[in-house]
């Protein structure tokens, strides 16, 4: 698992495992990783595919809104982690 950013009371991370998919990050309350929101990150844009960890809506666009300010440095962060 690698660690983003910390938001809140959650966590932005993704799985080195998940290499072969395009870039997209898990977002959970902190030390519950096993229910998570999935966020897609294309081209600046910030796509919610789910939200099965239940983030309140107020907190999720609060979310969203840094991961699109953040965009160009998560895709960053991932293409040099898939690299590896």
């Amino acid at each position: 698992m690698s660690k983003f950013a910390e938001i809140l009371a959650y966590v932005i991370f993704f799985y080195s495992n998940d290499r072969d998919e395009p870039v997209h990050y898990h977002v959970s309350r902190l030390n519950d990783y096993n229910n998570f929101a999935q966020v897609w990150i294309r081209n600046g844009d910030v796509i919610l595919e789910h939200n099965k960890a239940r983030i309140p809506d107020q907190d999720m666009t609060k979310i969203l809104k840094y991961l699109k300010r953040n965009s160009t440095r998560a895709t960053v962060f991932w293409e040099e982690h898939m690299s590896k």
